[in-house]
């Protein structure tokens, strides 16, 4: 299931097509936990292993994702507010 601003998208498909689909359209897509794939620009924050997005949807982290993901976040940001 893809969530969007306008509702959702159902697709049967295998996560690792998913996943190069989501890469060839754009790079701000993280793997935040099995199964789920989310849009960076979308995110407002990490609270200890919780992803944290603007309309207020929760995502639990893996534990062992949460480190690289803060790492990921922070050069996404730091690429759109440091760019010429």
């Amino acid at each position: 299931v893809f969530v969007t601003s306008s509702g959702e998208i159902r697709e049967r498909k295998n996560l690792q097509d998913v996943w190069k689909d989501l890469k060839h359209i754009s790079n701000n897509f993280i793997f935040a936990e099995r199964g789920c794939f989310v849009n960076m620009f979308y995110v407002s924050g990490i609270s200890k292993n919780v992803l944290l997005l603007e309309n207020g949807t929760s995502i639990k982290l893996g534990i062992r994702y949460v480190e690289s993901l803060k790492k990921e976040l922070e050069n996404f940001w730091r690429k759109r507010i440091w760019a010429d």
